[in-house]
């Protein structure tokens, strides 16, 4: 008389086990790596934007070369909306891109010489420095 064999009933469950080990492995070494190239691309965007602040310090401190040079810097580059004059946006070596304004004392400028503005501008990345002097 034949016997059921209980590891006849078993056979592939080792294959099968192995595969979902394998899979949940896989999927978690996948998730890793996502995050890891979110945290590099995370950081390859901040130095985009320490490169656009530059830029902004680099237009105020042509402000203040300007003002101590005898410069009238209210005329040179106003605050009108539109394009700035040639001499009110510079490019840096690197690329970034400033721009300037200057607005006269008065509604939103508390100082009593006038307030400047520098927009810094690389790869997308904008930031701005605000002075009032």
């Amino acid at each position: 008389m034949l016997r059921n064999n209980p590891l006849k009933s078993q056979k592939g469950v080792s294959l099968y086990l192995s595969f979902m080990i394998l899979t949940l492995v896989l999927a978690i070494a996948i998730g890793g790596s996502t995050l890891l190239f979110r945290q590099i691309e995370s950081l390859r965007t901040l130095g985009y934007s320490v490169y656009a602040f530059g830029a902004a310090d680099a237009g105020i401190e042509k402000i203040f070369y300007d003002d101590q040079s005898g410069i009238d810097v209210l005329t040179q580059c106003p605050d009108s909306g539109g394009n700035p004059p040639p001499a009110c946006a510079g490019t840096l070596a690197n690329g970034a891109t400033f721009v300037i304004t200057v607005t006269p004392p008065g509604a939103g400028c508390p100082a009593t010489t006038y307030c400047a503005k520098s927009l810094g501008d690389y790869q997308g990345f904008q930031r701005a420095i605000r002075i009032a002097r």
